[in-house]
């Protein structure tokens, strides 16, 4: 996801907002789902 994201908005980082400006429109939920299974994934101690 966070390659996909990264290549669509030419950001460095994941960045969920930056989608709408590009006509990608995600839900509220969807976006701060995906914000909580990115900061699992890069925790340390939980992280993949």
């Amino acid at each position: 996801m966070e390659a996909l994201v990264r290549e669509i908005t030419d950001e460095n980082t994941l960045n969920l907002k930056k989608l709408g400006s590009v006509g990608i429109v995600l839900p509220a939920i969807l976006r701060k789902t995906f914000k909580l299974l990115y900061g699992y994934t890069n925790d340390s101690f939980t992280g993949i």
